[in-house]
């Protein structure tokens, strides 16, 4: 396991009490994109620790599989801007999400499509995470 790359950050705290200020670590997080099947599902920003957990346990809450074992392939790729976490299902789960975002795509619209554009945003260096929570 990785260790995440993490910033200092002064915590004051106003309850009188004698340690009101201190550095604390903070994570740095990057953008993660969900893709299943080949398809952009989600792009969040998490630490760069345990991305397949993280890709898993996101797919678990969502439906998306039912049990790890759902998962035919799994990988990770990193880019200088971000990571994508690759799923691929089982055959007989992917027909079942297909059934799923058929009937999600008419009253919500395609959120793998908008998922899909925020990434490309993010790899075309229009949005820089990295100066966020940089002090000037």
């Amino acid at each position: 396991m990785a260790r995440s790359r993490t910033f200092a950050a002064l915590e004051r705290r106003f309850d009188g009490s004698p340690d009101a200020e201190r550095d604390r670590a903070v994570p740095v997080e990057t953008p993660v994109a969900i893709e299943v099947n080949g398809l952009g599902y989600a792009v969040m920003m998490a630490t760069p620790d345990d991305i397949a957990d993280f890709a898993y346990g996101f797919a678990l809450s969502e439906g998306i599989i039912s049990e790890l074992s759902d998962v035919a392939e799994f990988e990770t790729v990193t880019h200088a801007r971000g990571i994508e976490a690759r799923i691929w299902l089982r055959t007989e789960r992917s027909s079942a999400l297909k059934e799923r975002q058929r009937s999600l795509m008419g009253p919500t619209g395609c959120a793998g499509a908008r998922a899909s554009r925020l990434w490309a945003l993010l790899a075309s260096g229009k949005i820089v995470i990295d100066k966020l929570f940089e002090g000037g």
